[in-house]
């Protein structure tokens, strides 16, 4: 799967190709089953979701952007802020010292 790690805040801006999005999100984060990851999501600065990541398992989100007033061909802003950053090196999980959040993948359109 082809992704992006954000940091405590990330836009993708992307073109609306069929009425719903579809976005994978995950977190590697060692201790996530104890300390959950925490993160909402704008369109055009429009809060339209709070998700909780419970554990590193891939989590897909659906969203009826046509129904939400948007049209096929627009382009939008989708932003991710994220409540907890961590670092890999810090759980001696790799020499990466990077503050990640979620990892996000290419976002998709489906009928």
């Amino acid at each position: 799967m082809e992704f992006s790690w954000t940091e405590k805040e990330a836009v993708k801006r992307v073109k609306i190709e069929k009425n719903k999005m579809i976005i994978a999100v995950f977190c590697m984060k060692p201790d996530i089953e104890n300390e959950f990851v925490n993160f909402k999501i704008f369109i055009n600065n429009e809060a339209i979701d709070k998700i909780s990541l419970e554990n590193s398992s891939i989590k897909y989100l659906k969203y009826d952007i046509v129904d939400m007033g948007h049209r096929i061909g627009e382009t939008i802003k989708v932003k991710f802020i994220v409540d907890k950053l961590w670092s890999p090196v810090e759980y001696g999980e790799s020499e990466d010292s990077r503050k990640l959040g979620i990892g996000v993948g290419k976002i998709k359109f489906a009928e």
